[in-house]
């Protein structure tokens, strides 16, 4: 009797220890990706980070995501080169050298050239996306997939003339780069009829973020209405181009839109049910944004606060340590294959060579379930003697 009950028990304590240690399940990297730019300080100066700082950041990322696309490369003048503006254009060698390191094709980059009013300095953002993928892709294959333009605006004629000449200009390029072309835009409803500017894309970033972002949401609700808006985008462009890639992008702010109340179970929630729609439904998803922004606090009450994960010492200039909002969501990682690694709960870059915590020793759930194995098949072995 007290060998079954020991058993019993034994079975019962691992389940209880898988239940509350077990983390729930990760995004699928081959629908769900991320938007990523390096400006998470409180501050706004973007040229205070470095390339190691935003591989830092990126190395975070790569736990949950492949897929990244950025907004901008920070050009600031028509004769800047990509690592001579601000941050945004570290992007794309800071992934293709963790790739490197990895040995792996651990993160995709669509790079993001942001649609500026001065030509010149437009044309070099252009100029500095392309130079980066070129580089890149000597440094690891298949780092860069593309080259995006990014325009926010409710586009006129002109408008529309500008986005087709800068496409048509720059197509022979991305050719010959065998890279692709695309647009971002918050108004692809706008667009689906437009055949010229279409047929000059390989994939389109279409915006779409939730009507409502407060406590009383129906979250799946709004899940459902971006998912549906998604879909009809794509069913019309494809009347234009079959072969278009639409990319759904969208995101839920932690903070309410009155700045008054964090809503990180919404947040969380929302990304975690858009994650599974994506996957249902095989269509590319890229959430807003992997991390918040606090700099943006004079812009609106929420924008900061998109972000999955959240800078950890924001005071300090130099900190390389960041933390998923949620933090009992995050997983167990493989080790890379690299010199560095993450340390899961915070997200934090250390070095392999750092000695285990005693804290990190008592919360490794491998340890702990074989030392209660340990002791359990010791009494059940006394039990069983005694009989």
């Amino acid at each position: 009797m007290y060998f079954h009950l020991g058993i019993v028990l034994l079975f019962l304590i691992e389940k209880g220890l898988s239940s509350t240690l077990t983390p729930q399940s990760d995004f699928d990297k081959s629908y769900v990706g991320v938007v990523y730019e390096p400006y998470t300080k409180n501050h706004d100066n973007r040229h205070d980070y470095t390339l190691d700082e935003v591989k830092d950041m990126l190395l975070v990322v790569s736990k949950r995501f492949k897929w990244i696309s950025t907004y901008g490369m920070g050009t600031i003048s028509a004769t800047s080169k990509w690592n001579e503006g601000q941050a945004g254009g570290f992007s794309g060698m800071a992934a293709s050298q963790i790739n490197q390191e990895m040995n792996s094709l651990q993160l995709v980059v669509n790079l993001g050239t942001w649609l500026i009013s001065n030509d010149a300095v437009m044309k070099q953002e252009i100029v500095n996306a392309f130079t980066v993928a070129g580089l890149a892709n000597s440094n690891f294959p298949g780092t860069v997939n593309g080259v995006i333009i990014t325009s926010h605006h409710t586009y006129t004629d002109d408008q529309l003339r500008t986005v087709v000449h800068l496409l048509s200009q720059n197509l022979a390029t991305a050719r010959n780069l065998k890279v692709q072309l695309g647009l971002r835009t918050s108004n692809c409803d706008a667009l689906t009829r437009n055949s010229e500017l279409i047929r000059l894309l390989d994939f389109i970033n279409c915006q779409k973020f939730p009507t409502s972002q407060t406590s009383k949401s129906n979250v799946s609700a709004e899940v459902g209405l971006v998912g549906r808006y998604f879909l009809q985008l794509r069913q019309e462009f494809g009347t234009i181009k079959p072969n278009l890639t639409v990319i759904g992008e969208t995101g839920w702010a932690s903070f309410d839109k009155s700045g008054s109340q964090r809503e990180y179970n919404s947040s969380v929630k929302f990304w975690r049910e858009m994650g599974q729609w994506a996957k249902i439904n095989k269509f590319r998803v890229d959430m807003f944004t992997a991390f918040d922004e606090p700099w943006k606090i004079a812009i609106g009450t929420h924008e900061p606060h998109y972000g999955w994960w959240e800078r950890v010492g924001n005071e300090s200039s130099g900190s390389d340590a960041f933390r998923e909002k949620l933090t009992y969501l995050e997983p167990e990682p493989a080790k890379p294959k690299s010199p560095w690694s993450v340390e899961v709960i915070e997200g934090r870059v250390i070095k392999d060579d750092t000695p285990p915590t005693s804290k990190n020793i008592a919360s490794s759930p491998t340890i702990l379930s074989e030392f209660v194995r340990f002791l359990l098949m010791i009494t059940l072995y006394q039990k069983f003697v005694t009989l």
